[in-house]
């Protein structure tokens, strides 16, 4: 039993064969997916269908350990994922034969890469496709801005192989799909804009990352801010960097897990969170934010979105109003207050009379009671606490 059988999903038109009003109607939902990133999975398996596919995704040149980030139908998704956790990308016959091919045809089919003799041989077909119950392979090629990209569809076992009937039903939509990827960019590209002007109405400083974890672009919040932080928050080598070494590797660890954060597709994962010490006045916290137009896709340039909170700018709370919003007590809400200065924890104790193994045992508590796990994360929700 195939995967797209599993999920109750069979092609309009049977074993194998074009539908093309389905063709017709999927293209359409592929370019309101164009506009509305969530949209991708169904249009996807759209496509799949008017094919007689069992599954199809988008996939750019060489992507591969990213490559469970592209728009895929939902059958699809769990074959991605064995396929990079895995390392089947490497040395893959179909990527080494069919990107060359693609410069010459639109489409290229399964019979084109590999003779029927060495197809039994060959480890990714056999160990892979076939486990998979994929026998049949079409992709149909396209470029965006002069970079190969291309559509490809899985037939299941049952379905067959595509013939070159189906590829010449396929080799229209290559256009369609290059117009497709310049509007869904240009479209997220007003959106990343827009998100970031949201922040700085709000007085927040906002920074867009790249997948090479380099700034692609500031808000104008954050282009006040950044002189005033100086040497501790910099960009330097176009990316957020720290004078300190200790706090300069946690910062590029940060911006690492901003961009795991942002291309994993399950919602267990939290947007990351740091505090950046200062030389003088309480510490920057940096909070990666998802947002949902930063969908699961290499679709633009812009992967991660960091908000940078300034504690410095904010009056200190009253210990008053932490303990009443937040119900702690008031050695805890004075605990609270003295963390916000930024002194290790020894230090606070220090300040407030009590060992250090009370001021431990206060701290878990107002995790308890406020749902935080760390210092940064409890400093955070501090730092959000309305003035009176």
């Amino acid at each position: 039993m195939t995967l797209g059988q599993r999920a109750g999903r069979e092609p309009a038109s049977g074993v194998g064969g074009v539908d093309r009003d389905r063709i017709k109607k999927a293209l359409e939902g592929c370019y309101d997916a164009s506009i509305d990133p969530e949209l991708w999975p169904g249009a996807m398996h759209e496509i799949a269908l008017a094919f007689g596919a069992a599954a199809s995704m988008i996939f750019p040149k060489d992507v591969n350990e990213a490559a469970a980030t592209m728009p895929a139908s939902p059958e699809y998704i769990p074959f991605l994922e064995e396929y990079v956790k895995e390392g089947w990308y490497a040395n893959h016959y179909r990527a080494e034969r069919g990107w060359p091919l693609m410069r010459q045809k639109r489409v290229v089919l399964e019979h084109d890469l590999a003779t029927d003799e060495e197809r039994r041989k060959l480890p990714h077909y056999n160990d892979l496709y076939l486990r998979w119950g994929y026998s049949g392979f079409a992709a149909i090629a396209f470029y965006v801005e002069g970079e190969p990209w291309c559509v490809p569809l899985l037939r299941s076992t049952r379905q067959g192989f595509f013939s070159p009937e189906d590829a010449k039903q396929m080799e229209g939509l290559s256009e369609h799909f290059s117009r497709m990827m310049r509007l869904s960019r240009f479209a997220e590209a007003a959106r990343t804009n827009s998100a970031l002007e949201t922040f700085a109405a709000q007085a927040k400083a906002a920074v867009l990352l790249g997948r090479n974890k380099k700034v692609l672009e500031l808000n104008r919040s954050a282009e006040a801010l950044l002189p005033r932080c100086a040497p501790d928050l910099v960009i330097r080598g176009g990316m957020l960097r720290a004078a300190e070494p200790r706090i300069d590797q946690r910062l590029l660890s940060f911006a690492d897990a901003c961009l795991a954060a942002s291309s994993s597709r399950s919602p267990l994962v939290q947007p990351p969170l740091m505090h950046v010490p200062r030389r003088t006045g309480r510490p920057l916290m940096l909070e990666g934010v998802s947002l949902p137009f930063m969908a699961p896709t290499m679709l633009s340039q812009a992967v991660a979105l960091v908000v940078i909170h300034d504690l410095e700018a904010r009056p200190r709370l009253q210990v008053d109003r932490i303990s009443n919003l937040l119900g702690l007590t008031e050695a805890e809400a004075r605990l609270c207050e003295a963390l916000m200065t930024e002194a290790p924890l020894r230090e606070v104790a220090d300040q407030l009379g009590i060992t250090i193994g009370t001021a431990r045992q206060r701290l878990k508590s107002v995790f308890h009671k406020t749902d935080t796990h760390r210092q940064s994360e409890l400093l955070l929700l501090l730092s959000k606490i309305p003035q009176k």
